[in-house]
């Protein structure tokens, strides 16, 4: 079920900007560009490499997933231009995210 944000959000999902990820490395924020996606079967989320520094500093968390189910709903075929070599490159996550607020 979708809260107010994501509800706001989704009124504009065919118009995604970038937004930001913010992680932490334990001691200070780490704020990150990040596209952030849709999908009616998984809800929002990013895509990310299982290399990056993101996926290593979250990757404890019960939303990154490796799943093939929610590899496969995140896929989309943009994710080429950015370094995947397909929707079973073995680096894909898809972060799972829950929106609170949106800021314009």
């Amino acid at each position: 079920m979708a809260n107010t944000a994501e509800k706001f959000l989704l009124t504009y999902k065919d118009h995604f900007l970038w937004s930001i990820l913010i992680t932490t490395d334990k001691l200070r924020q780490v704020p990150r560009v990040a596209h952030l996606c849709f999908n009616f079967e998984i809800g929002f989320y990013y895509s990310a490499k299982s290399t990056t520094s993101k996926i290593a500093q979250i990757e404890k968390n019960p939303f990154v997933s490796s799943e093939r189910k929610v590899l496969d709903a995140a896929w989309s075929d943009d994710l080429l231009k950015v370094g995947y070599s397909g929707k079973n490159d073995e680096r894909l996550r898809a972060i799972l995210v829950t929106v609170h607020s949106v800021k314009f």
